[in-house]
């Protein structure tokens, strides 16, 4: 594994996106040119968060950028920690248990909901869902806390890929559905229907936190 490390860091970029792609094929045993539950009406509403693989968020981030001229990415694990309020409260809203505030299994819901839902739930910067509906992708790969930026767990290719989630899903019960819950998932994951992600923009401008009052 070690070996197949150097050479993907060797390669020039062109040839690792073909070398994954056949591999991903190989894996799935089909060609896959969209996203798992793309065609499924309980899963694809318009607002609905989009089900993906790691790769595919990666993917759309890339296009994304190329599209709009700014910088986007999956954020780091910390980043979305950051958002949604800090390990120092349990829930972006604080630290009240309230089912009504978020979709996860004793929401008797069981399938993704539409962005805005449960306005209730929203963090102090305003960002919907971001406990509950669905796991998000970070770019994160699973090393033990605390975070570090220059450990290694941000580099694309690693022996040990998996990579971390956060928030808990529609799928879970309440308690793993906080700030500081931390799940983890092979990146070419694509049998997982509670799994989507957020960008982050690196030259957009930072929302004003909301400060709410009750």
């Amino acid at each position: 594994m070690d070996i197949w490390y150097k050479i993907l860091m060797e390669w020039p970029e062109e040839r690792v996106e073909g070398e994954l792609d056949r591999l991903f094929n190989e894996r799935s045993c089909h060609p896959h040119t969209e996203s798992c539950y793309w065609d499924d009406p309980v899963f694809n509403g318009s607002t609905q968060p989009v089900i993906t693989t790691w790769f595919e968020a990666q993917a759309y981030c890339r296009w994304l950028s190329e599209v709009t001229g700014k910088s986007y990415r999956l954020p780091t694990e910390v980043e979305w920690e950051a958002a949604a309020g800090g390990a120092i409260q349990r829930r972006p809203w604080g630290d009240e248990l309230d089912i009504s505030r978020f979709n996860v299994l004793p929401s008797y819901v069981l399938r993704t909901t539409p962005v805005g839902v449960y306005p209730s739930g929203v963090s102090v910067f305003g960002v919907h869902d971001l406990v509950g509906n669905v796991w998000e992708w970070t770019s994160s790969s699973r090393f033990l806390y605390p975070y570090r930026k220059d450990d290694g767990r941000e580099t694309p290719f690693l022996p040990d890929s998996r990579r971390v989630v956060r928030g808990g899903s529609w799928a879970v019960s309440e308690a793993s559905a906080r700030n500081s819950c931390r799940g983890n998932f092979p990146p070419d994951n694509m049998v997982r229907n509670y799994i989507g992600f957020r960008v982050a923009c690196d030259e957009c401008a930072a929302p004003t936190p909301e400060v709410r009052r009750g």
